[in-house]
């Protein structure tokens, strides 16, 4: 695989790893939140347990395939600028995303386990 489609795989994990996080984060912020995610599903927090560590898995990869300095300078600018777009101020976006986030979790870690059997030769 071309290292420009793995960065571009590298960016969407991120991007949604990230963003799964900053839904969590949010939910988590009032008591309604905490009762919502204590009643999620077994498999919903099993793909979210799994999703933080295909987040890890993600940034490794980065770190270790990928020039040292772009893998932070990618964290920062996902985080900075493009999770708090996707969210924003409107809660719309954040239900939406709140429905989806199982989604989100499982792409990622389908795109992070890709990555790393390509890398490593296992495909």
């Amino acid at each position: 695989m071309a290292i420009e489609i793995a960065f571009v795989l590298f960016i969407i994990a991120l991007s949604l790893g990230l963003t799964s996080g900053y839904v969590t984060r949010i939910t988590a912020r009032n008591a309604s939140g905490i009762a919502q995610l204590k009643q999620a599903s077994g498999f919903r927090l099993l793909l979210g347990a799994l999703g933080t560590a295909a987040l890890i898995a993600n940034i490794a990869w980065g770190f270790t395939y990928l020039p040292w300095w772009i893998t932070p300078l990618a964290f920062l600018v996902t985080s900075l600028l493009v999770v708090p777009k996707l969210i924003g101020a409107r809660m719309e976006r954040y239900a939406l995303l709140y429905r989806g986030q199982t989604a989100l979790d499982a792409v990622q870690i389908l795109i992070v386990l890709y990555l790393w059997l390509d890398k490593l030769r296992l495909f």
